[in-house]
């Protein structure tokens, strides 16, 4: 009878575990929003995430000019569908700005990487929060003569 319980109690604490892992929402991406700054960047690059709605936050990559105009570089989307989270930018000026979706293949508290093996670069989009005020964003894939090629971006939070 004792062991019924210990495992009945180990089958317990382990679908727990999944079903928290496999959260209908995104609120475990909640310390991505906010405005984000490019840090040791010559130009003001900012990253911007609205997190409103509890299955779709929308986010932007822009740049703010020496005249003060503001250049839109990509639209972003994190979303929730069927139990699944994608992050989808769309990059102006590549891919005729279509939505290219990225499926999140690991999932910490503050470590998220998204993977989209069918397109050229980058093929895997990692975010990592330090608990504080920065966010690294690193894009990876084949480069030129199928080299992996990593590109590390290290945001300050602004707000």
């Amino acid at each position: 009878m004792k062991i019924y319980f210990i495992f009945l109690s180990m089958i317990l604490l382990m679908t727990g575990k999944i079903a928290n892992a496999q959260q209908d929402d995104l609120s475990r991406f909640k310390p991505i929003c906010g405005i984000w700054q490019l840090s040791g960047s010559k130009e003001q690059v900012f990253e911007e995430w609205s997190c409103k709605k509890a299955d779709v936050f929308t986010g932007r990559s822009y740049t703010l000019t020496e005249k003060g105009d503001t250049v839109l570089n990509e639209k972003i989307k994190l979303v929730m569908n069927n139990g699944q989270v994608f992050y989808i930018p769309e990059v102006i000026g590549q891919n005729e700005e279509a939505p290219i979706p990225f499926k999140l293949v690991n999932d910490d508290d503050t470590h998220w990487i998204f993977v989209n093996k069918s397109h050229d670069f980058p093929q895997q989009i990692e975010y990592s929060y330090d608990g504080t005020d920065q966010l690294k964003a690193i894009i990876s894939g084949p480069g030129k003569e199928g080299k992996i090629k990593k590109i590390e971006f290290n945001f300050k939070r602004v707000r």
